[in-house]
């Protein structure tokens, strides 16, 4: 488990109008002072590997600071509670992490994944997810606007994916959340494709990802409220182990869905 994005964002929206009938927004992330968070995260996994399935339940107490640094923003993030299946873990086993981003939420440096390994490529993939935030567009935008903005995943070739395409939408104000909110849908998908060759096996993956979530931005307090996301995937892993003088292959199937609730703390649900 690893939260590499950030959760809490102070966004400065400012409406002007193009023609009549027609309001856009101005999305920029604003902190002229240090300020602080809280978030309640709720996630859902569910795994099928070979014949084997698997399940969890965990929620993530998070505190997040801001602090601006000229035109960019200093985020770091602490787990405060952390429980799975109901059952508490130390947060002391997750040190805090910080992300520079730019006013549009973009990171100031890459996020670096830790090279995916064959018996965890589950986890890679949950970090991968978890590396996609909501990044802001250039100009202004009004309802059903699309932007778009590409990761660097860093994967050499054959592997893929080496870049993640990330697509927004600005859907507008929310009736469901009485209009106090702007909401933001954004997509993402890309094929899987790994290779390792090591002294005691090789192995290969190859299926696909897709990630699709949505981002509620509080109009009145300039603040993420709520976000919501659905992470599924499915591959195919084969593994040739040698056996003497032969070569043995195995063949497993894995799907798997994760979903993701995250609340701020005073935001209605």
């Amino acid at each position: 488990m690893n939260f590499t994005g950030t959760w809490v964002l102070f966004l400065a929206v400012r409406t002007v109008t193009f023609a009549p009938g027609q309001p856009a927004y101005t999305l920029r992330l604003s902190a002229d002072t240090p300020r602080a968070s809280r978030w309640s995260i709720k996630m859902e996994r569910a795994y099928l590997r070979g014949s084997q399935r698997f399940s969890e339940s965990t929620v993530t107490i998070l505190e997040e600071k801001v602090r601006p640094q000229a035109d960019r923003l200093l985020w770091e993030t602490k787990i405060i509670g952390y429980f799975v299946n109901g059952r508490s873990v130390s947060p002391a086993l997750f040190p805090p992490f910080v992300v520079e981003t730019d006013r549009q939420g973009r990171p100031v440096r890459p996020i670096l994944l830790e090279s995916p390994d064959p018996e965890r490529l589950d986890d890679w993939i949950e970090d991968l997810a978890n590396a996609i935030s909501l990044v802001l567009p250039d100009q202004p935008v009004r309802p059903s606007d699309r932007w778009s903005y590409t990761i660097t995943v860093g994967l050499r070739p054959p592997s893929e994916p080496r870049f993640l395409k990330v697509a927004y939408l600005l859907k507008g104000t929310d009736p469901e959340d009485r209009n106090d909110s702007l909401l933001i849908e954004m997509d993402a998908s890309a094929p899987l494709k790994l290779v390792w060759k090591r002294p005691e096996a090789n192995w290969t993956a190859s299926g696909s990802f897709q990630i699709a979530a949505r981002f509620w931005l509080d109009r009145s307090t300039q603040l993420l409220r709520k976000k919501e996301s659905r992470i599924r995937f499915g591959y195919t892993l084969e593994r040739e182990q040698r056996s003497g003088t032969e070569w043995v292959q195995t063949t497993t199937f894995v799907n798997g869905a994760i979903t993701l609730v995250g609340q701020a703390a005073g935001s209605p649900s």
